[in-house]
């Protein structure tokens, strides 16, 4: 007989930041407050839906353009080769690539811009500075705050050159590729910007090896930021509700847990409404809707 239902079985394996999404809603409840937008409303209702979708996309893209960059670079080098043996060659492949790793520099700041701004959100009352690359230099105010995140900004030396690309002028000076020594795809940019403590010259004489090891601090950093304020910040006795059933009829399975539970290993609880279950002997679920008929 043909199954009329889907199960979607519990994720032990979650990484800290897909942990921190999932029980981001445990957060104190008026950290997420926003107005309605309504003429004449007073009315407040929680965005923390929002927060958890942008982070999420945020970091997908990031991984996405990750891919697309060192998935370019062989393309590039086949029209190098090309252009070896013809004396000519379009220069699309090399466009393209520069788009992409620009692009990739651009996820970054994307996903950092908001991290920061959430931790406004943690610490709506300290007047945290706006922006990624202000709270790494407002030290003392971070530090007075929080110190672990302060220590977590002390190692994100890689940042620069995301903000450097992001100043002001380059916005519209795009960098150039070039073939370095090693015969791999290079970068090259000038920053246009008066900060004391912006780059005067970014240069990658690697661009596989610079986007390999970028991309591992930047999964680093998320690491350790998912980590600190999931456990600083999530109500760990506040449970989440997910779906685990879903049937051809309508009806649904959901399932609750808390991030003590899911640390220590233990069992969700169902609260499904009373029916028979089609994968209840395998469900390890505590409160299945057999034992509420007894």
């Amino acid at each position: 007989m043909e199954k009329d239902y889907n199960f979607f079985p519990l994720r032990c394996g979650c990484s800290d930041f897909e942990l921190f999404l999932k029980f981001l809603p445990t957060v104190d409840y008026g950290t997420f407050l926003c107005k309605i937008e309504q003429q004449n409303s007073n009315m407040k209702t929680s965005d923390v839906h929002l927060w958890r979708d942008s982070l999420k996309s945020k970091f997908i893209a990031v991984s996405l353009l990750y891919e697309d960059v060192l998935n370019q670079i062989p393309i590039w080098k086949s029209d190098i080769e090309l252009t070896k043996e013809r004396g000519f060659c379009d220069d699309i492949s090399q466009v393209i690539l520069l788009i992409k790793y620009e692009t990739f520099l651009n996820s970054i700041y994307n996903l950092c811009e908001t991290l920061s701004h959430l931790v406004r959100r943690f610490y709506s009352k300290a007047n945290l500075p706006h922006g990624f690359h202000k709270q790494m230099k407002f030290t003392q105010t971070i530090k007075d705050v929080d110190e672990t995140y302060f220590r977590i900004l002390e190692r994100v030396g890689w940042y620069s050159e995301v903000q450097s690309y992001r100043s002001e002028a380059t916005h519209f000076l795009s960098g150039s590729i070039f073939i370095s020594d090693s015969g791999e795809p290079g970068y090259q940019n000038k920053p246009y910007n008066e900060r004391q403590d912006a780059l005067k010259n970014i240069s990658q004489d690697n661009i596989k090896q610079h986007v390999v090891e970028l991309y591992k601090k930047v999964c680093s950093f998320v690491t350790e930021f998912s980590k600190h304020f999931l456990l600083t910040k999530c109500n760990k006795d506040k449970p989440i509700a997910g779906f685990c059933l879903r049937r051809a009829d309508g009806r649904t399975g959901t399932r609750t847990i808390t991030l003590n539970d899911y640390l220590c290993g233990k069992p969700p609880t169902c609260i499904a409404f009373e029916f028979d279950c089609p994968h209840e002997e395998e469900c390890e679920a505590l409160n299945k809707p057999s034992s509420r008929k007894n």
